[in-house]
């Protein structure tokens, strides 16, 4: 058997817990995501207001991390996500409902399925990196989870394109109840047809024939969820930059066509899914550092440059080269937290650790509005870059002093 067989075979017990259902729910979660725009219009805000509701949610994803892993270290990876799964299902259908019949509390319920479905998403990421973690043997930690990251990708395809026909013919808010029965699927593969989802046992790393470079003990967790924290931030904020500023760009400081803009957006989302294998490659064998700072000097420099040049090859280029830094780091916020997580209330870590992501991905639209009332958007994509590169210096120093390494012993 060669190596890359070897690997795969390895990795082939994670494909019904964690694989099958992430790629199905990422489908469901994201009909969801494109349809809440068009529902809100609907229901009577105007853009300034649907831009208001964007952010918020995005404060309130904060608290639904933090939620997420209380739920999930209380009541268990396989019942949290099978409750919050089936609640947020029920509630969806319910929204559903009131817009169609136009009830006069329609908005506040709409809103109120949306922040619920906050702490669905939250719970759902969770659980599952938890699964990876427990699942996953220690030497293809990196491998395990950016393949997990690049099924959520494939299945945020599928969402949309199931969307966009069921629109020709169909209300949006019909959409709703679809996106809640795909997410129960999801839920029913993970808890029911896995024996693995069933019986979850922490591999000892030892037994396998691994040790970790500078093992971390619980009560050093602090110090380096602060440091690397930061880093990670400074990733969320290029990450959400690249869906917010670089298509603003293309749109208003170059003005592309909304098919050319489209295009190049698709032909970014494609690059993201090419790297993920052999980033993941290196972060077994090399280490968390190499592809984090990758990530983000690729990233951050893209930014930097792209409003340098007006034209359509130069902002496809750089756009593009933007999505293999995104893809280069497909797995590196979750791979980075099973590495400092404590055994005990690990959960718990994880959504303080997914809500350090979700507070970077909110910063970024802040710190741009803020730079574009009293500058432009080219000068808030060369600070929003000029800060991934500073965040690029910070990880290439920090991170080899907290992360443990795999190495294989004899």
């Amino acid at each position: 058997m060669s190596h890359n067989e070897s690997v795969l075979a390895r990795l082939k017990p994670l494909i019904i817990p964690i694989y099958l259902p992430t790629l199905v729910y990422a489908a469901g979660g994201s009909i969801v995501v494109a349809v809440q725009v068009l529902l809100a219009l609907k229901l009577g805000l105007n853009e300034a207001g649907v831009a208001t509701l964007i952010t918020v949610l995005g404060a309130i994803a904060i608290l639904s991390s933090l939620v997420a892993g209380f739920i999930v270290q209380r009541f268990g990876e396989k019942r949290a996500v099978a409750g919050v799964s089936i609640s947020g299902a029920a509630i969806l259908s319910i929204a559903c409902g009131f817009i169609y019949w136009s009830n006069e509390h329609a908005l506040w319920i709409f809103l109120g399925a949306l922040v619920f479905f906050d702490v669905v998403d939250a719970v759902w990421a969770i659980a599952r990196q938890g699964m990876v973690s427990d699942l996953a043997p220690a030497d293809l930690r990196g491998r395990a989870t950016n393949l997990y990251g690049a099924c959520q990708r494939i299945g945020r395809v599928f969402g949309p394109l199931f969307a966009a026909p069921f629109l020709l013919f169909f209300s949006p808010e019909w959409l709703l109840p679809i996106a809640g029965v795909i997410i129960l699927l999801a839920s029913g593969i993970l808890v029911r047809l896995s024996p693995l989802a069933n019986k979850v046992e922490v591999q000892d790393v030892k037994a396998t024939g691994q040790t970790l470079d500078n093992e971390i003990a619980p009560t050093s967790v602090w110090k380096p969820f602060i440091f690397l924290g930061a880093g990670i931030m400074v990733l969320a904020m290029l990450r959400t930059s690249q869906s917010t500023l670089v298509q603003l760009w293309g749109k208003t400081g170059i003005d592309l066509a909304d098919s050319t803009l489209v295009l190049v957006l698709g032909l970014a989302s494609a690059m993201e899914l090419i790297l993920f294998w052999p980033a993941g490659i290196v972060l077994d064998k090399w280490g968390r550092m190499p592809v984090i700072v990758t990530a983000l000097v690729s990233m951050g420099l893209s930014m930097m440059v792209l409003p340098l040049n007006a034209t359509l090859a130069w902002y496809a280029i750089f756009s593009m080269t933007i999505g293999l830094g995104n893809g280069v780091g497909s797995g590196i916020i979750k791979t980075m937290g099973m590495d400092i997580a404590p055994q005990r209330g690990r959960s718990t870590f994880f959504g303080r650790w997914q809500a350090i992501a979700s507070t970077g991905a909110l910063l970024a639209p802040a710190l741009s509005a803020v730079v574009m009332t009293h500058g432009s958007i080219s000068l808030a994509l060369m600070v929003i870059g000029g800060i991934g590169m500073l965040g690029a210096f910070w990880m290439a120093w920090w991170t080899p002093r907290f992360i443990p390494r795999v190495r294989r012993s004899g």
